[in-house]
């Protein structure tokens, strides 16, 4: 699995041990459509949830619908969840605290929207 995420599809390059064959500067290189069992959290742009800037990302874009938080995937890293909002693309733009890196962190306008998600196991894809 690649750093808490359980691996669907052994056909990818990932090993058991979680690493890819080709490392980035933002974490392991995945191959598209390679899909992971992962656990889901939520998160929205308030303080006690962030930084001092909640609103701008660690890639320093701005949050939107769509915008996820891992340490295991680069910047840019486009993924699907395929039990959760299958048709939308979801982009890796943050970062969380390095003890929650075993989880993707899905980006709300609210915290009650947040508290809504709760967290899930999704399955997902990496799209490009």
């Amino acid at each position: 699995a690649v750093a808490g995420a359980a691996l669907l599809n052994p056909a990818t390059t990932v090993t058991a041990r979680g690493h890819a064959a080709r490392q980035s500067r933002g974490g392991p290189l995945v191959p598209r459509g390679a899909k992971f069992r992962v656990l889901a959290t939520a998160y929205s742009s308030t303080p006690d949830q962030t930084d001092a800037s909640p609103f701008i990302t660690a890639s320093g874009t701005h949050v939107h619908d769509g915008t996820i938080a891992t340490n295991t995937f680069p910047f840019g890293t486009t993924v699907r969840f395929l039990n959760y909002r299958a048709d939308m693309a979801f982009i890796v733009e943050d970062r969380h605290h390095p003890r929650l890196s075993d989880r993707v962190d899905i980006w709300f306008p609210s915290r009650a929207e947040a508290l809504r998600f709760g967290t899930r196991v999704l399955e997902m894809e990496v799209l490009e």
